[in-house]
């Protein structure tokens, strides 16, 4: 089929007569010779087909070179550098997020990835967590990308609310003919972060068609900040202002600190308060004063008492604990696409693909605050020195704080699994009016378990220790706080202290919880687009579009997870 231009230049001919037909013959030809210039295409942001420099939005277009010489493994680290976009989620700022660990999302003009629409080949995706509309960009193979086309003004009117910060959409390769194979790999000089990659990419062209097959591997290790000598040995950071009064005083609420600090709270061997005085134990778990060395940091009369202190290391949490520049994520993508001409007018399109990421976020081990924690008089784990201070102050219970490294870090780890194909049909009906139509399904499947969690009524049933009958055991009691008894299958924990637990111990509290979350997206679209009618500054271009899609989303958590 030939485009307009060319049927302009044939219908030209035969008005004006053979006389002229040579000449615009030669056009017609030198047309058809560049008809990826003149040919009409759907531009991102609008249904009808048009010429790119006649779009009524601004389209940015990344082409294919351009992301090579980027060398990035994620398209989401060369969308970053451009001006109207921001990193939404990455492995660099998503260790705190339960279920996004490992994503990979983009955020255009900075209102939210929720508000940018991601498509691939002007198809929706199906989002990267259960329930979500996001795209994770983990599932997008830079090798198989061709161009990336971006638009941020008035995509919403075509696209929906979830296109109000603007659309972008990823073209990717429909047939190759020969084989490619990329491997990149960075090593740090200090520890942690390093990153291995590789691509392999191989088809076949023939008369009518081709197809495309593509695997790419990526592998992020963990970076933690203790890793780095710069950050560790020298961290910034701000600490309370003692001169701030009031929030209307014009005086800054925090200033800069440039030290070494440490956080005098939930001390893996427990602390509390008691006679005015703060205690903890030793390795012999024998009770001592705490130790924050030469004070603590200037605190905020406003906030209460600012429990960093500075120097060397003592008692407390060691700053940068658990905390991380990236956290790890490995992937693996597979695509298959390709097209098939069934005849000059018709064009046959499919393309599946799909993706493994395992991910983990890490936190702080499981830790108790004042009031969590309550020791009884009576518990069998109570040395003579600690009993002494309680009866010097008539308490009948001590309160603790305490890290828990009793159980390791926390960590939520994070397996999904996407699954997407899509069929499509274009062609001609005639040389004013074109369509295309397409079918697609997609299926996401997210697993996620936590490591380093306790059973909480587990918990505060082993810490009631209590000797009877000569062995220590987990106190049941009346009403009245009598010992009447023992629980089965309980095993006593002794928190007055440093970790040295048994492992039946261990086993009774810790747990692994676990929650399986899914999705579904099944869609199909049709669209007819073409000229109604010719004005003196142009035709009038006009698109009927139809589009049904049905998303669903599922939860399923295993039954220990509502007790953690």
């Amino acid at each position: 089929m030939l485009n307009n231009k060319i049927s302009k230049a044939v219908r030209l001919a035969i008005t004006f007569g053979a006389a002229s037909t040579a000449v615009l013959a030669s056009t017609a030809v030198s047309a058809e010779e560049n008809t990826e210039e003149v040919e009409r295409i759907q531009i991102t942001g609008s249904k009808i087909k048009r010429i790119a420099a006649t779009a009524p939005t601004p389209v940015v277009v990344i082409g294919r070179v351009e992301l090579e010489n980027a060398g990035v493994s994620n398209v989401n680290d060369f969308l970053s550098e451009m001006p109207a976009a921001e990193v939404g989620l990455s492995p660099e700022n998503s260790n705190n997020y339960i279920y996004a660990n490992g994503l990979n999302t983009t955020d255009l003009r900075g209102l939210g990835s929720s508000r940018t629409l991601v498509l691939v080949n002007g198809r929706r995706f199906i989002g990267g967590s259960a329930g979500d509309n996001t795209v994770d960009l983990n599932n997008i193979a830079t090798s198989m990308i061709e161009r990336i086309e971006i638009s941020t003004g008035g995509a919403s009117a075509v696209y929906g609310a979830d296109a109000v910060a603007g659309v972008v959409n990823i073209i990717t390769r429909k047939s190759f003919d020969g084989i490619e194979i990329d491997a990149a790999t960075t090593r740090p000089f200090e520890g942690g972060g390093e990153q291995t990659f590789g691509s392999l990419v191989f088809g076949k062209e023939f008369d009518g068609g081709g197809f495309i097959f593509n695997y790419d591997f990526a592998d992020q290790k963990q970076m933690a900040k203790k890793d780095k000598s710069w950050w560790y040995d020298n961290p910034v950071s701000f600490v309370p202002n003692p001169d701030n009064r009031s929030g209307e005083d014009g005086v800054p609420a925090e200033i800069k600190y440039e030290g070494r600090k440490h956080y005098g709270l939930y001390d893996e061997s427990s602390e509390f308060t008691l006679g005015g005085k703060r205690w903890t134990f030793d390795e012999n778990k024998n009770l001592r004063e705490f130790d924050i060395g030469s004070g603590y940091l200037p605190s905020d009369p406003t906030a209460g008492t600012y429990r960093y202190y500075p120097g060397e290391y003592k008692d407390g949490i060691e700053e940068g604990l658990d905390e991380f520049f990236r956290t790890p994520l490995t992937r693996h993508t597979f695509n298959l696409a390709g097209n098939y001409e069934i005849n000059e007018n018709h064009k046959l399109t499919f393309d599946t693909i799909y993706s493994i990421s395992e991910a983990f976020g890490q936190g702080s081990p499981v830790f108790w605050r004042t009031g969590d924690i309550v020791i009884r008089k009576d518990n069998a784990f109570i040395k003579d020195d600690l009993r002494q201070l309680m009866e010097e102050n008539n308490a009948e219970s001590i309160s603790l704080r305490r890290l828990g490294d009793d159980f390791g870090s926390r960590k939520y780890n994070q397996d999904r699994t996407t699954f997407r194909t899509s069929i499509g049909l274009d062609g001609y009906i005639d040389d004013n009016w074109s369509y295309s139509t397409y079918f697609q399904h997609s299926r996401l499947q997210q697993d996620t378990s936590w490591h380093g969690e306790v059973l909480i009524d587990n918990f505060q049933n082993a810490l009631d220790a209590v000797v009877r009958n000569g062995e220590i055991v987990c106190a049941q009691r009346d009403d009245d706080g009598n010992v009447v008894g023992s629980i089965f299958g309980c095993s006593p924990i002794n928190v007055l202290g440093a970790p040295g637990h048994s492992q039946e111990t261990i086993d009774y509290i810790s747990t692994v919880a676990t929650a399986e979350h899914g999705a579904t997206q099944t869609s199909f679209g049709a669209t007819i687009t073409g000229d109604v009618y010719e004005l003196p500054a142009g035709p009038i271009g006009t698109a009927f579009s139809f589009e049904w899609r049905r998303d669903s989303a599922y939860e399923t958590p295993e039954p220990v997870f509502v007790k953690v």
